[in-house]
């Protein structure tokens, strides 16, 4: 049986001349936290490219709903986030 765990996709985009030590250290302290997952990372069109798994805390609600929902409120800020459900065993 294959479960489905809810999380958020965020795609972030740090131009070159806008690179410093606070883009790389925050998302290394979510990392070490457990929220977030670097899912790929590369350099393109002068820039820094990093997509992030944002997971879904565990709690007793419906964390589809609460990916829905963060999701949503991301993109109300500008933020590229889509709510998705990954597959595992």
């Amino acid at each position: 049986m294959i479960k489905r765990e809810p999380c958020i996709l965020l795609q972030w985009f740090q131009p070159d001349d806008q690179l410093g030590p606070n883009v790389g250290l925050l998302i290394e302290n979510l990392r070490a936290a457990g929220v977030v997952h670097v899912v790929k990372e590369s350099h393109k069109d002068d820039g820094m490219f990093i997509l992030l798994e944002i997971r879904c805390p565990r709690g007793p609600y419906d964390m589809r709903n609460w990916a829905d929902m963060n999701a949503s409120r991301m993109r109300s800020f500008g933020l590229n986030a889509e709510a998705s459900w990954k597959e595992i065993k």
